[in-house]
């Protein structure tokens, strides 16, 4: 099938959703549609699943998740992007149609706050227990927001007890 005509069946099928043609094809959609996008791509054969990520844009004060899948039937890549509020930053899990987004949903949820709702599991996976903010966000300080007990002083070559901030 040609890029045009799976350009065309988008089009025609999606009409909630922006689409634009570049290195492939990229489909805006919004949150309340987001799931239903995503299930109609699984049925237009794309099976395989290759990644989920997210953007801070304080600017407007949104967090944008993009997914890359692709179908091993039509040899194409599709990027789907969908915009949620930084305030409360929900959408539903794609988990169930694609299980390899397990970690990268739970990821996006660590870094940058978005609940992935329907999720079996979604818990921190890289930061330690108790840590409370999202380090992919734009707000985040530079140097990190983490406590530490001990600081190692090179000209002493030694650990210094105290409250610093790295």
């Amino acid at each position: 099938m040609k890029e045009k005509d799976l350009y065309q069946i988008l089009e025609e099928s999606l009409p909630h959703a922006v689409i634009e043609e570049r290195e492939m094809l990229i489909i805006k959609v919004d949150k309340e549609k987001y799931l239903d996008t995503m299930k109609f791509l699984k049925d237009l054969k794309f099976d395989l699943f290759i990644d989920l990520f997210g953007t801070h844009y304080p600017a407007t004060k949104e967090i944008e998740v993009i997914v890359h899948l692709y179908s091993t039937y039509r040899i194409k890549r599709i990027r789907i992007k969908c915009r949620v509020p930084e305030e409360n930053p929900t959408l539903p899990s794609i988990y169930n149609l694609w299980n390899g987004a397990d970690w990268f949903e739970r990821e996006t949820y660590d870094m940058l706050g978005v609940r992935f709702e329907g999720h079996p599991d979604l818990k921190r996976i890289l930061t330690p227990a108790g840590f409370e903010d999202h380090p992919l966000r734009k707000e985040f300080p530079f140097r990190g927001k983490i406590p530490r007990k001990e600081k190692y002083h090179p000209e002493d070559k030694r650990f210094v007890e105290g409250e610093f901030w790295f």
